[in-house]
C-alpha cells in the first residue's frame, strides 16, 4: 500500500486543490500556459480554469500572460512559495528536524549519537523561533 500526503491551501476561505497548485507551479517553471498544460497532460483551458480558481480565491491576479509567455505576479509567487513550503513538510525523505535551546543542545546531541541517528537536523535557537520552525 502506498500512502502519500498532498497539500491543499485555503485562500480567503476557498480551498485550492493540489492539482491547481501544481498548475501554478508548472506555469512558473515553464513560463507558458500551453507548456504547463502539456507537462501536466491536460488542455490549455483546464490550466486557465485552475489559475482562474486560484485568482478568484485570492481576489487578484496570480499570473500575468503576454504574447511572449506567462509569469507569476507577486500574489502568485506568494501562493507558490507557501505551496512549496508545505510540500517540503510532506516529503517522506526529509529526515528529522529537532529544535532545542542552547542549554539542551549537548543533551540532545548525545541522545542522537547514542541512538546512531545520522539523518537529524538540529536547530539550536530560542524557543519562540523553534516553535515557528516546526
Amino acid at each position: 500500500m502506498k500512502v502519500e500526503a498532498r497539500t491543499e491551501i485555503v485562500i480567503n476561505g476557498e480551498s485550492i486543490t493540489h492539482r491547481q497548485l501544481e498548475a501554478l507551479e508548472a506555469v512558473s517553471r515553464t513560463g507558458s500556459m500551453s507548456a504547463a498544460a502539456k507537462e501536466l497532460g491536460v488542455s490549455v483551458p483546464v490550466v486557465h480554469k485552475y489559475i482562474s480558481n486560484i485568482e478568484a480565491a485570492a481576489g487578484e491576479p496570480a499570473v500575468k500572460s503576454t504574447p511572449s509567455g506567462s509569469t507569476l505576479t507577486p500574489t502568485g509567487e506568494a501562493i507558490l512559495r507557501r505551496f512549496i513550503e508545505c510540500e517540503a513538510r510532506c516529503r517522506d525523505d526529509r529526515g528529522y528536524t529537532v529544535g532545542c535551546s542552547p542549554v539542551t543542545s549537548d543533551l540532545v546531541t548525545s541522545v542522537f549519537s547514542a541512538l546512531k541517528m545520522t539523518d537529524v537536523e538540529l536547530v539550536v535557537s530560542d524557543d519562540a523561533h523553534n516553535v515557528r520552525s516546526m
